[in-house]
């Protein structure tokens, strides 16, 4: 009786001590964690998950420590656009070299994109494949580089280097696209000068619109995943709130439509439709 108590205080207390052990979370897996979509509030824990809350719990002390990659983990916390923009920026600048550095490369890309600051985004944008072309965001960051150039009203910047990608990335098969869209019904300069007058519309694709944030988040987080740069949106329909997951910011509803036939071919989402956005 006495060797069957022991043997289970035994047990219980590797468990015990096994569970301290992988309390706290290493700065890498604290960013691996929060990359998949998993959100972490810096100011307080929400939720009821144990895992979430050993991340939390190790937040603090990652912070605390001397470690270059802190200023990414503080972008990816902090929930201020402008502020998170910021710590991407400023960690890139000084670790270029650092395996997330693509990563804050995008985020301030996208920051730029998502604000109608297409003239920066496009900036952002073509650091990837100029200075990181193994990143897995390639094809991504030419596509939104192209199309920031095109919402700009810079097309013959975006015939310049659809010649160049072409030549350095032939196995592309997008970018063509913008091209046909760059070159086409070429107007007279006193109907562009006209046009500048009149409001662009921007379309993007929405994926889904949930009642239920978690969801949302979890379909980002799924299109994140595939190499689809998409965001969640709050909108509000009869009064209540909802969450839509939506993807890219275009000028047209044909390049909208390109992108909604990518999300088909690439992992048969067929559910999407396309929506006008006011930017």
């Amino acid at each position: 009786m006495m060797k069957k108590y022991h043997k289970s205080f035994f047990l219980k207390a590797v468990i015990f001590f096994s569970l301290l052990l992988s309390a706290d979370k290493s700065l890498n897996e604290t960013i691996e964690y929060i990359k998949q979509g998993n959100y972490i509030y810096k100011d307080k824990y929400i939720g009821n998950d144990n895992q979430e809350r050993n991340y939390y719990n190790s937040i603090y002390k990652i912070l605390s420590s001397e470690d270059s990659r802190n200023k990414f983990l503080n972008g990816l916390l902090e929930s201020n656009g402008e502020k998170s923009s910021n710590y991407f920026k400023d960690f890139y600048l000084k670790h270029p070299q650092n395996q997330y550095a693509d990563d804050a490369v995008i985020k301030v890309a996208e920051y730029y994109y998502a604000s109608g600051l297409y003239i920066q985004s496009s900036e952002w944008y073509r650091k990837i494949p100029f200075e990181y072309s193994d990143s897995k965001y390639l094809d991504k960051s030419i596509a939104y580089f192209l199309n920031s150039l095109l919402i700009a009203g810079h097309k013959d910047t975006v015939n310049y280097y659809m010649n160049i990608f072409k030549n350095k990335y032939p196995k592309l098969d997008y970018s063509e696209e913008y091209l046909i869209e760059a070159n086409k019904n070429n107007k007279s300069n006193f109907s562009q000068k006209k046009s500048k007058n009149i409001s662009k519309k921007i379309f993007s694709v929405q994926i889904g619109s949930f009642k239920n944030y978690d969801l949302a988040k979890n379909k980002k987080r799924m299109l994140d995943r595939e190499g689809f740069l998409s965001r969640v949106e709050e909108v509000y329909v009869n009064g209540q709130i909802f969450y839509a997951v939506r993807i890219g910011l275009f000028e047209s509803s044909k390049l909208a439509k390109k992108e909604q036939v990518r999300l088909i071919s690439r992992i048969g989402l067929y559910d999407s439709i396309i929506i006008e956005v006011e930017k």
